[in-house]
């Protein structure tokens, strides 16, 4: 009995640790943090400008399915794409990345299966709230996209 609750103890010792390690949505050093609603979730991101002053073209990064946390992602797949963002920030281009909702910084969550139709609306909701910003250029709004973001951005762009 004794031997359980060490473990026990160290189990909670060790998640209390871990949790205080990570910064809680705190956007990386340069960009702006975003946030915008899409049904009952509130969604939230940041904003990568280049450092150019005006109204700048942006692009919006589109996820896949999996889950996703771009405060505390290590640049790769699913997570903020450091790379990417400073490419499109190299040639003028402002980018635009959030949480999956229920992941990461975001709150709420999708319906069971695949929720293509609610990442549609969602990535439709961040155009809209983007476009209204005094920084982003509401005319030249793109997407970028991978794995299920595939299918969502071309349903988003007929809509």
């Amino acid at each position: 009995m004794v031997k359980y609750f060490r473990w026990l103890a160290i189990a909670l010792l060790g998640a209390l640790v871990s949790a205080q390690a990570q910064p809680e949505c705190t956007v990386p050093a340069g960009t702006s943090p975003f946030e915008f609603k899409s049904g009952q979730n509130t969604l939230r991101g940041f904003i990568d400008r280049p450092t150019a002053s005006g109204k700048h073209p942006a692009i919006l990064i589109v996820h896949g399915a999996g889950s996703t946390d771009v405060t505390r992602g290590d640049g790769g797949y699913m997570s903020s794409y450091d790379e990417l963002r400073a490419a499109f920030r190299r040639i003028g281009l402002a980018t635009v990345i959030w949480d999956n909702a229920g992941n990461g910084c975001s709150e709420g969550g999708y319906a069971l299966g695949t929720p293509i139709i609610e990442r549609t609306d969602e990535t439709i909701a961040a155009i809209d709230a983007l476009a209204k910003r005094d920084d982003i250029d509401p005319t030249r709004i793109g997407l970028w996209a991978i794995s299920l973001g595939g299918w969502i951005a071309p349903m988003a762009a007929v809509r």
